[in-house]
């Protein structure tokens, strides 16, 4: 297969009812970069044989025609680097190897020194390098912080956060908070890539910050050549495959509902499919057995987070947490108290981080005061257990400011024995 990353590929995968083919992500480029052309010929092979179901991606069902080879953004990069007179600073999805090779022979060719600006920006192309993917001539590349000792024009910077992701190396050019890398008038910012849909709106503002450091700014406007290609197959890519591998069942899958829909209706026209068409929503458990195809169910999906340090999974419990913090702040009311009397030893402190009350000096009295009452009111039994005060601690306060406030800061109570 071919697609917008290095080594992509289908499966063909045997089961007792039959041959399941899963296209993964996909385009057909007849002209790819690493030469490596899409194997029309095994899925024909397969067809022949008989598949039983075919899934296939459908994010671009929606778009008519054949998707844009690889190489046809190489003419606008090679007039972006002719013409350019300052920095060129270029974004690119990182798994884009073949894009960032272009990016680099262009480089080369107009005597501009690469400098690779985010971690995973670095570590990808480090990867790519050493297996061979990305080929980058000695000498080539230089550490971020030595950009500021070359000529402006023999300097390509490739920068992570092409998405507008609020901590990448390209905010932080954006908003001139890059500890390497100023943007100066004339520099040339390059976004290579599309808008992922809910992303409109950071990247539309990252733009906007560019323009207002007087950058020249090319993105994907439709303007042509092209400064982006989409990785996936358009409306007769898809009509190829399927009538290739003649499935017995067809199952659109990666897309929005809409794109499955109209990639289901597109296959409907080619007469193609055997048996049926089955547009599946994510979790749905589909069963193929002698009577025919159907959906039996659904199974529990969802994101798996893994923590980057320990490499562990991140409990639903941790990201809930997080989530609340980020939304309502949180509380730290701290008490000292006597482990013999159970009693406060000395007034008790509140902290809050993340909030913002218009009374804060009020509430914060007040609910000093609350502290005091509850310690006060609560039994011998209770002053005694740490776990029974501080629950009683954290539902009064949370009735408290829930009622004053309509916020739910999370209260993290936090009891020093004296």
């Amino acid at each position: 297969m071919t697609h917008s990353i290095v080594d992509a590929f289908a499966l063909a995968i045997k089961t007792p009812a039959g041959t399941i083919i899963h296209t993964g992500d996909f385009k057909i480029d007849p002209t790819p970069l690493d030469g490596k052309k899409f194997d029309l010929h095994t899925l024909a092979a397969y067809g022949e044989q008989g598949v039983l179901a075919l899934f296939s991606d459908s994010t671009n069902a929606e778009h008519s025609g054949y998707t844009a080879s690889e190489r046809s953004v190489n003419d606008r990069f090679e007039s972006i680097f002719r013409t350019s007179k300052g920095r060129i600073i270029l974004s690119c999805f990182t798994s884009s190897i073949p894009r960032l090779q272009l990016v680099v022979d262009q480089a080369k060719h107009y005597g501009r020194l690469v400098s690779f600006l985010g971690r995973r920006m670095a570590e990808n192309t480090e990867t790519a390098e050493e297996l061979g993917f990305l080929k980058i001539a000695p000498g080539l590349v230089i550490r971020s912080k030595d950009i500021r000792n070359y000529p402006r024009e023999k300097v390509c910077v490739v920068a992570g956060g092409c998405q507008g992701e609020p901590l990448s190396a390209l905010s932080r050019l954006a908003l001139d908070d890059h500890k390497d890398l100023k943007i100066d008038r004339g520099d040339t910012i390059v976004l290579s890539s599309r808008q992922i849909p809910g992303n409109e709106r950071a990247i539309g503002r990252m733009i906007d910050h560019f323009y207002r450091r007087h950058a020249e700014i090319y993105y994907a406007d439709g303007s042509q050549p092209p400064v982006h290609v989409s990785g996936h197959a358009s409306e007769e890519e898809l009509k190829l495959v399927v009538s290739l591998v003649k499935p017995r069942y067809f199952i659109p899958i990666h897309g929005t509902y809409r794109q499955l829909h109209r990639h289901a209706r597109l296959v409907e026209k080619t007469s193609v499919v055997q048996d049926r068409i089955i547009v599946a929503e994510t979790g749905n458990i589909i069963r193929f057995g002698p009577a025919g195809a159907e959906i039996a169910g659904k199974a529990p999906v969802g994101r798996v987070l893994i923590d980057e340090g320990s490499l562990e999974e991140v409990e639903e419990v941790v990201i809930r947490d997080r989530r609340h913090i980020s939304e309502d702040g949180i509380i730290l009311p701290i008490i000292a108290i006597n482990k013999q009397t159970g009693m406060m030893e000395i007034p008790p402190e509140i902290i809050f981080r993340g909030v913002a009350f218009i009374e804060e000096e009020r509430l914060l009295a007040e609910s000093k005061q609350m502290l005091r009452e509850t310690i006060g009111g609560a039994s011998v039994e209770e002053r005694g257990d740490w776990t029974v005060i501080k629950e009683k601690i954290r539902k009064d306060l949370k009735k408290f400011f829930y009622k004053q406030t309509a916020k739910r800061p999370f209260i993290l109570p936090v009891i020093l024995e004296i």
